[in-house]
């Protein structure tokens, strides 16, 4: 699922447990995103908070990482998780007000602002 195909109902809730947060960070290819693993890890050390693809590539990292560990959350990771899902949420819905006010619900580009 790319980025434009994600939908506020793909995210996981704010209750979410910690394998619902871990298959939403494994429905997404890091890797291919990233351009490889070593752009994945250096990506995943800070993401940007503005970029829903950032962030969706340090969670996929944390959780390939956890399968060559011991398996589980280290003490920040579900804490770090529900950050970026918070705010994923909020730039989709963002995005949807965008859209939605916007000539003809498009979103506003360069490309489409002279349609008026």
């Amino acid at each position: 699922m790319t980025d434009n195909e994600l939908n506020i109902s793909d995210l996981p809730g704010e209750d979410a447990s910690s394998d619902e947060l871990r298959a939403f960070a494994g429905d997404f290819d890091g890797y291919g995103a990233a351009g490889g693993l070593h752009e994945a890890a250096g990506i995943a050390r800070a993401p940007s908070m503005d970029s829903i693809p950032e962030m969706r590539i340090a969670m996929y990292f944390a959780v390939r990482a956890m399968r060559h560990c011991d398996d589980d959350f280290g003490p920040d990771e579900p804490a770090q998780f529900r950050e970026y899902v918070a705010r994923i949420r909020e730039i989709l819905l963002e995005r949807e007000r965008t859209s939605s006010s916007s000539p003809r619900g498009k979103s506003a580009t360069k490309d489409n602002l002279g349609e008026v």
